[in-house]
C-alpha cells in the first residue's frame, strides 16, 4: 500500500532491485534454483558472444590476423557493434528460454497418488534435470571454444569490434533491461493506481 502512494522514482527504487538479474539469483524461488538461474544467466552472456562472433564470421566482415596490411578495413561503426549486440541477445535468449522449459516445475498436490505415481515424477524430473545439466556444459563449451577461435583468428580491429559489442551486451544485460523493464512496471502501476482512485 505505501508503494502505491509512493512516487515514480519510489516505485523505481522497489522494482529495479527485484528484477536486476544478478540480484534476482540471491532471492529465493521456489520453481527454479539459485544453481540453476546461474546456469541460465551465464549461458544467455556467451551465447550472445558466440553469436556476435558468429555473426562477424558469416558476415564477412572478420579479417584475418595473418591477412595482409592492404586487405584490413576500416574500424566498424559504434552504432552498427550496438545493433548486432542486441539481435545476438534477443536469438542468445531464445535458446535460454528453450532450455529453461527443462527447469519448470509446479507445484503437485499429491495426496491420493499412489506410491508409484510419486516414484515416476520424481524421476522424470530427475532425468529433465540431468538433460538440462548436460544440454547447458556442451553449449557453455561450445560457445567459450567458439568464441576463443574466433577471437585467436581475426585482427585487432576486429577484436575491438567484438570487445565492444561485449561491452553492450553486459551494459545492455544488467543496466538498461532492468531500468527499461522498472520504468514500464512503475508506469503501469502509477495509471492502475490513479484509474482505481477515480
Amino acid at each position: 500500500e505505501h508503494t502505491g502512494r509512493s512516487s515514480f522514482i519510489s516505485k523505481m527504487a522497489v522494482l529495479l532491485p527485484s528484477i536486476h538479474p544478478l540480484r534476482s539469483l540471491l532471492q529465493f524461488s521456489v520453481v527454479a534454483s539459485c544453481k540453476v538461474r546461474a546456469i541460465l544467466l551465464v549461458n544467455t552472456i556467451w551465447g550472445t558472444f558466440m553469436a556476435t562472433a558468429l555473426y562477424f564470421r558469416v558476415s564477412g566482415e572478420a579479417v584475418s590476423s595473418a591477412a595482409a596490411e592492404g586487405c584490413q578495413k576500416a574500424a566498424l561503426p559504434l552504432l552498427h557493434c550496438v545493433v548486432i549486440s542486441v539481435i545476438s541477445g534477443v536469438c542468445a535468449s531464445a535458446f535460454t528460454l528453450v532450455l529453461s522449459c527443462l527447469q519448470r516445475r509446479h507445484i503437485v498436490y499429491s495426496a491420493d497418488w499412489s506410491a508409484s505415481r510419486r516414484f515416476w515424477i520424481l524421476a522424470w524430473w530427475r532425468v529433465l534435470d540431468v538433460i538440462f545439466a548436460v544440454v547447458s556444459l556442451v553449449y557453455f563449451a561450445g560457445c567459450v571454444c567458439f568464441v576463443g577461435v574466433f577471437l585467436a583468428q581475426v585482427s585487432p580491429r576486429d577484436r575491438d569490434a567484438f570487445a565492444i559489442a561485449a561491452m553492450v551486451v553486459v551494459v545492455q544485460s544488467w543496466v538498461v533491461a532492468p531500468i527499461t523493464t522498472s520504468i514500464v512496471l512503475a508506469v503501469a502501476a502509477s495509471a492502475i493506481l490513479s484509474r482505481s482512485q477515480w
